[in-house]
């Protein structure tokens, strides 16, 4: 004699009266496919919306640059930035926190990515790990072109936007050393180290725009991987010194 109760069958003996449980059956591939579909859907919706608050941020970005060079920065106005972009204000709003925001529309992504390529399993260490990703973030700044270098320019020169780019640069040693100290672990001097490697790896890219901005025709990404491996044999530099020349260089530099 058989029962069916929710999802198991319950098979009761003539013989004996006792009841056991039997396994409910399994799902058919089909309702497996069919919820894998519908995960896969969900997956691809999320990153088209993604993609297209992305496109809508750097479109923002692109007419605030545009405008900000054009007018200067005190003189444009939000509704200003929105309407050249073909936006609503409202718009603007929902991706950015204020106007001084706009022009960096895409460190908070490549920040993103740092995090995730430092949460994979990887080769080598946190300085090439990290090394990597700045060329990479320059190589895609690169692609901007023109637009790129006058985004630069403007926050490299005013002052509001300068603020604000000095504070990106705390926030990216602050998040830098936190994954450096959990990569490197429970060392002496971890604290130390982390952040060290993370203010070294972000004064190497902000050399990098300078040296590009002061160039002509210098490739950001270029720049950027020279910049690091200047650094990385600064102290061979300083070793290779005699002791004397190192000291009339240090007073020279001190005048």
């Amino acid at each position: 004699m058989t029962k069916k109760t929710g999802t198991t069958l319950t098979v009761r003996s003539s013989a004996t009266g006792k009841s056991a449980a039997k396994p409910a059956r399994k799902p058919s591939l089909h309702s497996l496919a069919k919820n894998s579909g519908e995960i896969d859907g969900n997956q691809a919706r999320g990153l088209r919306k993604d993609r297209k608050m992305q496109r809508t941020r750097r479109h923002l970005a692109e007419a605030a640059t545009r405008l900000f060079d054009k007018k200067g920065y005190a003189a444009t106005t939000v509704d200003e930035i929105a309407d050249a972009a073909d936006y609503s204000t409202s718009t603007f709003f929902r991706l950015f926190v204020d106007k001084e925001e706009v022009i960096f529309y895409d460190f908070v992504e490549r920040l993103d990515e740092l995090k995730v390529a430092f949460a994979r399993p990887h080769p080598g260490n946190a300085w090439l790990m990290i090394r990597a990703a700045f060329i990479e973030f320059a190589r895609r700044w690169d692609e901007e072109g023109e637009l790129a270098k006058l985004r630069a320019r403007l926050f490299h020169s005013e002052p509001s936007l300068k603020s604000r780019y000095l504070a990106k640069n705390n926030e990216w040693e602050h998040v830098i050393a936190e994954l450096v100290s959990a990569e490197l672990g429970a060392r002496p001097d971890v604290q130390l180290a982390s952040h060290l490697i993370a203010g070294a790896a972000v004064a190497a890219f902000r050399s990098a725009w300078h040296a590009q901005m002061v160039g002509e025709n210098l490739v950001l990404a270029d720049c950027v991987a020279k910049a690091f491996d200047q650094l990385e044999g600064i102290g061979q530099f300083f070793r290779s010194a005699p002791p004397a020349a190192r000291s009339v260089k240090s007073a020279k530099a001190l005048r």
